[in-house]
């Protein structure tokens, strides 16, 4: 049996954190010069303050970009519109034409979970390296991951990434570039960070906890998935014909309020092969 899933609204609300992840129409290289990367990026700062955005990450490849950001004033929805028509109208004056320039609209994952927020970050800085575009993080220009190297807060919040990391900002500094290291490096360290995010008002009070609906179980049948493979995903098989029932699994439970540790123990999983699983598939 098969059931339709109409795509959910996006979940949006003062100080949520989000990935972004946006592409040109038809994957086309619409930064494809250092001029387009520069446009975009003080497009960013420009709009960041007066819309109450903090940037906490990003990179800008040639035909997508990645955000890492936290909402505190205008909702994702409205700054993105803002940003993506800004870059449309320069880039299609620049060319000389009319239509779309982003294909489709821009994905963006709510994270409520510091290991998945780390997972994410060096996902992003990483990019240009697994793109074979650079073979150190570090020597590509369009990206955050200098700012955390020379503890520059500039226009990137550092500080709320480096505080997950370690309250001695050196030691966050040393371990942040061990993470960005080669594959086999990073993945040994190990930032068990178990505690959720708070997301606060403006009162500086935390949100109430977010009514859920539906419980986890009810979430894993909702993807349509059949009996067999409902018990394989409850027992953690690795079957590659699962992993869209699980990322539709994951996005639904995300929405609900659930956080990746959640998520992960419902299926007997752990929260980093959740986030690892999710970032192999964006």
């Amino acid at each position: 049996m098969f059931f339709i899933v109409a795509r959910k609204p996006r979940v949006e609300y003062k100080g949520a954190v989000y990935h972004v992840i946006h592409r040109g129409n038809n994957r086309e290289y619409i930064f494809e010069d250092a001029a387009d990367k520069r446009y975009l990026l003080s497009s960013i700062v420009d709009i960041k303050d007066p819309m109450g955005l903090s940037l906490m990450g990003y990179v800008i490849m040639s035909n997508h970009y990645h955000l890492l950001v936290k909402t505190e004033k205008r909702a994702l929805s409205f700054v993105m519109q803002k940003l993506n028509n800004n870059y449309a109208r320069y880039y299609n004056k620049k060319i000389g034409r009319s239509g779309h320039v982003f294909g489709d609209r821009y994905k963006s994952t709510l994270i409520t979970d510091n290991n998945y927020l780390i997972s994410v970050l060096r996902y992003i800085h990483l990019n240009p390296v697994k793109a074979e575009m650079t073979e150190n993080s570090h020597d590509y220009k369009w990206s955050s991951d200098m700012h955390y190297r020379r503890n520059n807060n500039r226009f990137v919040e550092i500080d709320f990434v480096l505080d997950i990391i370690s309250k001695n900002w050196k030691q966050a500094i040393k371990q942040y570039i061990e993470l960005m290291g080669n594959e086999e490096t990073s993945s040994k360290i190990d930032f068990e960070v178990n505690e959720v995010i708070e997301n606060k008002d403006t009162d500086g009070k935390p949100e109430p906890e977010k009514i859920r609906t539906t419980n986890l179980d009810e979430i894993l049948w909702s993807t349509g998935v059949g009996k067999e493979d409902f018990d394989l995903i409850k027992n953690c098989s690795r079957k590659r014909n699962l992993t869209p029932y699980k990322i539709e699994y994951i996005k639904f439970a995300q929405e609900e309020g659930y956080t990746l540790e959640q998520i992960a123990k419902n299926i007997n999983s752990t929260s980093s092969a959740i986030a690892n699983l999710l970032l192999r598939n964006s």
